[in-house]
Protein backbone atom coordinates (compact mmCIF):
# COMPACT_ATOMS: atom_id res chain seq x y z
CA UNK A 1 0.00 0.00 0.00
CA UNK A 2 0.94 3.76 -0.53
CA UNK A 3 1.44 4.65 3.06
CA UNK A 4 2.55 1.65 3.98
CA UNK A 5 5.84 2.95 4.49
CA UNK A 6 6.79 3.72 8.18
CA UNK A 7 7.88 0.30 9.95
CA UNK A 8 10.12 -1.37 7.74
CA UNK A 9 11.23 1.64 5.92
CA UNK A 10 15.41 1.56 7.34
CA UNK A 11 15.73 -2.10 6.60
CA UNK A 12 14.52 -1.59 2.63
CA UNK A 13 16.86 1.44 2.79
CA UNK A 14 19.96 -0.44 4.26
CA UNK A 15 18.93 -3.36 2.42
CA UNK A 16 19.47 -1.45 -0.83
CA UNK A 17 22.57 0.80 0.16
CA UNK A 18 20.32 4.53 -0.13
CA UNK A 19 21.72 5.45 3.07
CA UNK A 20 22.87 8.72 1.53
CA UNK A 21 19.62 9.26 -0.02
CA UNK A 22 18.07 9.29 3.16
CA UNK A 23 20.51 11.88 4.53
CA UNK A 24 20.08 13.99 1.97
CA UNK A 25 15.71 13.99 2.05
CA UNK A 26 15.93 14.17 6.12
CA UNK A 27 18.32 17.17 5.36
CA UNK A 28 15.76 18.64 2.92
CA UNK A 29 12.87 18.00 5.07
CA UNK A 30 14.28 19.78 8.14
CA UNK A 31 15.74 22.98 6.22
CA UNK A 32 12.78 23.50 4.38
CA UNK A 33 11.78 27.13 6.41
CA UNK A 34 8.98 28.93 5.65
CA UNK A 35 9.07 32.40 4.08
CA UNK A 36 9.10 35.30 7.02
CA UNK A 37 7.25 38.42 6.60
CA UNK A 38 3.83 40.35 6.88
CA UNK A 39 0.82 37.98 6.53
CA UNK A 40 -1.94 38.37 4.52
CA UNK A 41 -4.37 40.11 6.44
CA UNK A 42 -7.84 37.54 6.71
CA UNK A 43 -10.35 40.64 7.52
CA UNK A 44 -11.89 42.29 4.15
CA UNK A 45 -11.34 39.84 2.61
CA UNK A 46 -13.19 35.90 1.47
CA UNK A 47 -11.82 32.57 0.73
CA UNK A 48 -14.33 29.92 -1.00
CA UNK A 49 -13.41 26.31 0.66
CA UNK A 50 -14.93 23.07 -1.04
CA UNK A 51 -15.86 19.57 0.67
CA UNK A 52 -16.34 21.42 4.36
CA UNK A 53 -18.61 18.50 5.46
CA UNK A 54 -15.91 16.56 7.46
CA UNK A 55 -11.97 16.52 7.33
CA UNK A 56 -9.69 19.08 6.29
CA UNK A 57 -12.75 21.43 4.49
CA UNK A 58 -14.56 21.83 8.01
CA UNK A 59 -11.64 22.44 10.32
CA UNK A 60 -9.89 24.52 7.66
CA UNK A 61 -13.47 26.89 7.64
CA UNK A 62 -13.01 26.87 11.54
CA UNK A 63 -9.81 28.33 11.44
CA UNK A 64 -10.58 30.78 8.59
CA UNK A 65 -13.43 32.31 10.08
CA UNK A 66 -11.31 32.54 13.72
CA UNK A 67 -9.05 34.55 11.39
CA UNK A 68 -10.77 37.01 10.31
CA UNK A 69 -11.98 35.79 7.13
CA UNK A 70 -15.47 35.61 5.29
CA UNK A 71 -15.71 32.26 4.99
CA UNK A 72 -18.10 30.66 2.68
CA UNK A 73 -17.93 27.26 2.93
CA UNK A 74 -19.68 24.49 0.53
CA UNK A 75 -20.96 21.57 1.71
CA UNK A 76 -22.40 18.25 -0.01
CA UNK A 77 -25.79 18.79 2.37
CA UNK A 78 -26.48 22.14 4.00
CA UNK A 79 -28.22 19.68 6.57
CA UNK A 80 -25.52 17.31 7.35
CA UNK A 81 -23.92 17.33 10.54
CA UNK A 82 -20.67 19.19 9.67
CA UNK A 83 -22.73 21.95 7.76
CA UNK A 84 -24.78 22.60 11.24
CA UNK A 85 -22.28 22.46 13.36
CA UNK A 86 -20.63 25.22 11.01
CA UNK A 87 -23.64 27.57 11.01
CA UNK A 88 -24.00 27.09 14.50
CA UNK A 89 -20.50 27.54 16.13
CA UNK A 90 -18.88 29.93 13.69
CA UNK A 91 -19.28 33.62 12.91
CA UNK A 92 -21.50 35.43 11.00
CA UNK A 93 -19.05 35.41 8.32
CA UNK A 94 -19.00 31.83 7.70
CA UNK A 95 -21.78 31.24 5.17
CA UNK A 96 -22.98 27.74 4.52
CA UNK A 97 -24.05 26.63 1.14
CA UNK A 98 -24.94 23.54 -0.91
CA UNK A 99 -22.43 22.60 -3.45
CA UNK A 100 -21.53 19.93 -5.24
CA UNK A 101 -18.50 20.14 -7.61
CA UNK A 102 -19.17 17.96 -10.00
CA UNK A 103 -23.20 19.13 -11.12
CA UNK A 104 -22.18 22.47 -13.31
CA UNK A 105 -25.42 24.23 -11.85
CA UNK A 106 -24.30 23.63 -8.57
CA UNK A 107 -21.29 25.23 -9.05
CA UNK A 108 -22.71 27.90 -11.29
CA UNK A 109 -25.21 28.81 -8.59
CA UNK A 110 -22.01 29.04 -6.19
CA UNK A 111 -20.49 31.47 -8.09
CA UNK A 112 -23.94 33.68 -7.98
CA UNK A 113 -23.86 33.22 -3.85
CA UNK A 114 -20.47 34.41 -3.81
CA UNK A 115 -20.74 37.46 -5.81
CA UNK A 116 -23.97 38.51 -3.94
CA UNK A 117 -21.76 38.21 -0.58
CA UNK A 118 -18.66 39.24 -1.47
CA UNK A 119 -16.89 41.50 1.10
CA UNK A 120 -14.93 44.85 0.69
CA UNK A 121 -11.48 43.43 -0.45
CA UNK A 122 -13.35 40.24 -2.83
CA UNK A 123 -12.72 36.80 -2.99
CA UNK A 124 -9.39 36.44 -2.04
CA UNK A 125 -8.89 32.79 -2.15
CA UNK A 126 -10.42 28.96 -2.76
CA UNK A 127 -9.31 26.00 -1.85
CA UNK A 128 -9.64 22.55 -3.81
CA UNK A 129 -10.32 20.15 -0.89
CA UNK A 130 -13.54 18.00 -1.74
CA UNK A 131 -12.59 14.51 -2.50
CA UNK A 132 -13.03 11.44 -1.98
CA UNK A 133 -11.09 7.69 -2.43
CA UNK A 134 -11.71 4.34 -3.60
CA UNK A 135 -8.74 1.29 -3.61
CA UNK A 136 -8.97 -2.34 -5.22
CA UNK A 137 -6.99 -3.35 -7.97
CA UNK A 138 -7.94 -2.52 -11.88
CA UNK A 139 -9.80 -5.68 -12.19
CA UNK A 140 -11.69 -5.46 -8.85
CA UNK A 141 -13.23 -2.28 -9.93
CA UNK A 142 -15.91 -0.90 -12.31
CA UNK A 143 -15.27 2.13 -14.92
CA UNK A 144 -17.92 3.92 -13.39
CA UNK A 145 -15.71 3.53 -9.82
CA UNK A 146 -13.15 5.44 -11.69
CA UNK A 147 -15.12 7.91 -13.25
CA UNK A 148 -16.93 8.76 -10.00
CA UNK A 149 -13.78 9.23 -8.77
CA UNK A 150 -11.83 11.03 -11.47
CA UNK A 151 -15.87 13.43 -11.36
CA UNK A 152 -15.76 14.17 -7.90
CA UNK A 153 -11.39 14.57 -7.40
CA UNK A 154 -10.02 16.14 -10.68
CA UNK A 155 -12.92 17.49 -12.91
CA UNK A 156 -14.59 18.88 -9.39
CA UNK A 157 -11.52 20.81 -8.93
CA UNK A 158 -11.06 22.51 -12.61
CA UNK A 159 -15.18 23.29 -12.94
CA UNK A 160 -14.91 25.37 -9.47
CA UNK A 161 -11.52 26.55 -10.62
CA UNK A 162 -12.59 27.54 -13.91
CA UNK A 163 -15.86 29.63 -12.13
CA UNK A 164 -13.92 31.44 -9.86
CA UNK A 165 -10.61 32.59 -12.14
CA UNK A 166 -12.31 35.84 -12.99
CA UNK A 167 -12.76 36.79 -9.44
CA UNK A 168 -9.29 35.80 -8.41
CA UNK A 169 -7.62 37.74 -11.26
CA UNK A 170 -8.98 40.51 -10.28
CA UNK A 171 -7.86 40.28 -6.74
CA UNK A 172 -4.89 38.83 -7.47
CA UNK A 173 -5.55 36.01 -4.59
CA UNK A 174 -4.60 32.58 -4.17
CA UNK A 175 -5.74 29.05 -5.62
CA UNK A 176 -5.00 25.98 -3.37
CA UNK A 177 -5.07 22.52 -4.40
CA UNK A 178 -5.38 19.23 -2.27
CA UNK A 179 -3.42 16.63 -3.75
CA UNK A 180 -1.56 13.45 -2.43
CA UNK A 181 1.23 11.43 -1.78
CA UNK A 182 -0.87 9.35 -4.05
CA UNK A 183 0.37 11.38 -6.92
CA UNK A 184 3.84 10.16 -6.51
CA UNK A 185 3.82 6.98 -5.15
CA UNK A 186 1.96 4.66 -7.18
CA UNK A 187 1.49 1.11 -5.85
CA UNK A 188 -0.95 -1.54 -6.93
CA UNK A 189 -4.14 -0.83 -5.85
CA UNK A 190 -4.51 3.01 -5.76
CA UNK A 191 -4.79 3.44 -9.07
CA UNK A 192 -8.27 5.32 -9.00
CA UNK A 193 -6.65 7.69 -6.46
CA UNK A 194 -3.60 8.32 -8.21
CA UNK A 195 -5.33 8.81 -10.87
CA UNK A 196 -7.24 11.76 -9.79
CA UNK A 197 -4.88 13.53 -7.37
CA UNK A 198 -1.50 13.54 -10.56
CA UNK A 199 -4.67 14.81 -13.07
CA UNK A 200 -4.89 17.49 -10.51
CA UNK A 201 -1.11 18.31 -10.00
CA UNK A 202 -0.73 18.50 -13.76
CA UNK A 203 -3.64 21.23 -13.83
CA UNK A 204 -2.15 23.27 -10.97
CA UNK A 205 1.40 22.95 -12.54
CA UNK A 206 0.20 24.16 -15.85
CA UNK A 207 -2.03 27.04 -14.22
CA UNK A 208 0.67 28.34 -12.03
CA UNK A 209 2.32 29.49 -15.26
CA UNK A 210 -0.89 30.89 -16.33
CA UNK A 211 -1.99 32.90 -13.56
CA UNK A 212 1.73 34.26 -13.12
CA UNK A 213 0.74 37.02 -15.32
CA UNK A 214 -1.85 38.03 -13.50
CA UNK A 215 -0.29 37.99 -10.06
CA UNK A 216 -2.55 34.77 -8.94
CA UNK A 217 -0.36 32.41 -6.51
CA UNK A 218 -1.18 28.41 -7.45
CA UNK A 219 0.16 26.64 -4.38
CA UNK A 220 -0.42 22.57 -4.55
CA UNK A 221 -0.43 20.62 -0.53
CA UNK A 222 0.69 16.96 -0.55
CA UNK A 223 -0.34 15.41 2.92
CA UNK A 224 0.77 12.20 3.55
CA UNK A 225 -1.15 9.37 5.28
CA UNK A 226 -3.75 11.56 7.69
CA UNK A 227 -6.75 8.65 6.58
CA UNK A 228 -7.46 8.82 10.49
CA UNK A 229 -7.90 12.71 10.26
CA UNK A 230 -10.38 12.44 7.68
CA UNK A 231 -12.26 9.07 7.31
CA UNK A 232 -11.99 9.62 4.18
CA UNK A 233 -10.43 5.37 3.99
CA UNK A 234 -12.55 2.80 5.84
CA UNK A 235 -11.19 -0.68 6.52
CA UNK A 236 -13.60 -2.83 4.32
CA UNK A 237 -14.37 -6.42 5.50
CA UNK A 238 -13.65 -9.33 3.39
CA UNK A 239 -16.86 -10.18 1.85
CA UNK A 240 -17.42 -6.44 1.04
CA UNK A 241 -14.52 -6.71 -1.11
CA UNK A 242 -14.94 -10.38 -2.18
CA UNK A 243 -18.50 -10.24 -3.15
CA UNK A 244 -18.24 -7.98 -5.42
CA UNK A 245 -15.30 -9.66 -8.10
CA UNK A 246 -16.47 -11.96 -11.19
CA UNK A 247 -15.85 -15.39 -10.67
CA UNK A 248 -13.34 -15.42 -13.42
CA UNK A 249 -11.35 -12.66 -11.29
CA UNK A 250 -11.88 -14.77 -7.71
CA UNK A 251 -10.34 -17.43 -9.57
CA UNK A 252 -7.34 -16.02 -11.17
CA UNK A 253 -6.60 -13.52 -7.53
CA UNK A 254 -7.65 -15.65 -4.53
CA UNK A 255 -8.94 -15.15 -1.30
CA UNK A 256 -4.90 -14.56 0.09
CA UNK A 257 -4.74 -11.76 -2.26
CA UNK A 258 -7.83 -10.24 -0.98
CA UNK A 259 -6.65 -11.03 2.34
CA UNK A 260 -3.51 -9.44 1.83
CA UNK A 261 -4.97 -5.86 0.37
CA UNK A 262 -7.41 -5.27 3.17
CA UNK A 263 -4.29 -6.05 5.32
CA UNK A 264 -2.47 -3.09 3.94
CA UNK A 265 -5.64 -1.10 4.72
CA UNK A 266 -5.55 -2.37 8.46
CA UNK A 267 -1.40 -1.26 8.41
CA UNK A 268 -2.25 2.28 6.56
CA UNK A 269 -5.08 3.08 8.94
CA UNK A 270 -3.42 2.17 12.02
CA UNK A 271 -0.25 4.39 10.97
CA UNK A 272 -1.96 7.28 9.98
CA UNK A 273 -1.64 10.81 11.36
CA UNK A 274 -4.79 11.78 13.23
CA UNK A 275 -4.16 15.44 13.68
CA UNK A 276 -5.55 17.08 10.71
CA UNK A 277 -4.61 20.31 11.68
CA UNK A 278 -0.74 19.84 10.42
CA UNK A 279 -2.66 19.97 7.56
CA UNK A 280 -4.95 22.47 7.65
CA UNK A 281 -2.29 24.99 9.17
CA UNK A 282 -0.31 24.59 6.20
CA UNK A 283 -3.68 25.14 3.57
CA UNK A 284 -3.81 29.16 5.70
CA UNK A 285 0.23 29.32 5.50
CA UNK A 286 -0.18 29.43 1.81
CA UNK A 287 -3.44 31.60 1.61
CA UNK A 288 -1.35 34.26 3.98
CA UNK A 289 2.28 34.32 3.48
CA UNK A 290 3.69 36.72 1.40
CA UNK A 291 5.52 34.52 -0.69
CA UNK A 292 3.43 31.28 -0.82
CA UNK A 293 5.52 27.76 -2.00
CA UNK A 294 4.16 25.87 -5.40
CA UNK A 295 4.12 22.94 -3.64
CA UNK A 296 3.70 22.13 0.05
CA UNK A 297 4.41 18.62 1.16
CA UNK A 298 3.07 17.59 4.74
CA UNK A 299 4.53 14.00 5.36
CA UNK A 300 6.05 12.28 8.11
CA UNK A 301 10.27 11.52 7.21
CA UNK A 302 9.53 7.75 6.13
CA UNK A 303 6.82 9.15 3.60
CA UNK A 304 8.85 12.43 3.05
CA UNK A 305 12.04 9.78 2.24
CA UNK A 306 9.78 7.57 -0.11
CA UNK A 307 8.64 10.72 -2.15
CA UNK A 308 12.86 11.48 -2.62
CA UNK A 309 12.81 7.89 -3.76
CA UNK A 310 9.63 7.96 -6.12
CA UNK A 311 11.43 10.82 -7.43
CA UNK A 312 14.64 10.15 -8.67
CA UNK A 313 14.73 6.24 -8.69
CA UNK A 314 13.38 3.82 -11.35
CA UNK A 315 10.28 1.99 -11.30
CA UNK A 316 11.82 -1.22 -11.40
CA UNK A 317 13.58 -0.43 -8.27
CA UNK A 318 10.47 0.49 -6.69
CA UNK A 319 8.68 -2.57 -7.78
CA UNK A 320 11.20 -4.90 -5.33
CA UNK A 321 10.60 -1.84 -2.69
CA UNK A 322 7.07 -1.86 -2.49
CA UNK A 323 7.22 -5.75 -2.61
CA UNK A 324 9.49 -5.91 0.24
CA UNK A 325 7.15 -3.42 2.28
CA UNK A 326 3.91 -5.62 1.21
CA UNK A 327 5.46 -8.98 3.10
CA UNK A 328 6.75 -7.20 5.71
CA UNK A 329 2.86 -5.94 6.40
CA UNK A 330 1.63 -8.90 6.02
CA UNK A 331 3.55 -11.09 8.46
CA UNK A 332 3.04 -8.38 10.53
CA UNK A 333 -0.73 -8.52 9.99
CA UNK A 334 -0.61 -12.43 9.90
CA UNK A 335 1.15 -12.79 12.98
CA UNK A 336 -1.33 -10.81 14.75
CA UNK A 337 -4.37 -12.57 13.74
Amino acid sequence: MVWAVGLTLPVVLCSLGLTAVCLLALLAWVVSGRTTGRAVEGKGRAVLVTGCDTGFGHLLAQQLDELGFHVFAGCLSTQGPGAQTLAQTCSSKLRVFKMDVTRDEDVAAAKEYVLSNLPQKGLWAIVNNAGITAWGEVEWNTLESYQRLVDVNLWGSVRTTKAFLPLLRESKGRIVFMSSISATIHSKGTSMYAITKSGIEAFARCLTHEMKRFGVNVSIVQPGNFSRATNILQEPTFEEVWNKLSDMVKESYGKDCVQNYIHGIRYALSHANKNATDVTNIIIEALMSPKPKIRYCVTSVPESIVLFICNHFLSWDLYFLFNYIEGQINKACTSQN
